[in-house]
């Protein structure tokens, strides 16, 4: 009878044990549960971030070139235009901008008289 009394108290050990082990396993399993609800909340927060940064820098990027398109148009419009033909001076001048004609006449008088 202490046999049947021993394994009688063993089978009731090895329940409580399988009963502990199951109680643990739940609870793992309810963390594990938990902390996957929250990856995915801060997935879906992260990629609503992404998203709005996104349509944030496009709105930027198109109101840049927005201005870019319109500034010349402006710069354009207040300048005047460029003749077709490039202006030459006129052959009469020389490269100091002075007439031939007030370049001899100054080079006369400046000379001195000759002595014969």
């Amino acid at each position: 009878m202490a046999e049947a009394a021993e394994s009688a108290v063993e089978a009731k050990e090895a329940k409580e044990k399988d009963r502990t082990v199951a109680l643990i396993i739940a609870i793992l399993a309810l963390l594990l549960a938990l902390s996957e609800a929250g990856a995915r909340r801060a997935q879906h927060l992260s990629t609503e971030k992404n998203i709005e940064a996104s349509d944030l820098f496009n709105f930027y990027q198109a109101k840049k070139s927005d201005r870019r398109l319109s500034r010349p148009r402006r710069k354009r419009s207040r300048r005047r235009r460029a003749p077709s033909i490039p202006s030459r001076k006129p052959r009469s001048m020389t490269k100091s901008g002075i007439s031939r004609r007030r370049l001899r006449a100054s080079t006369k008088t400046q000379r001195s008289p000759k002595i014969a």
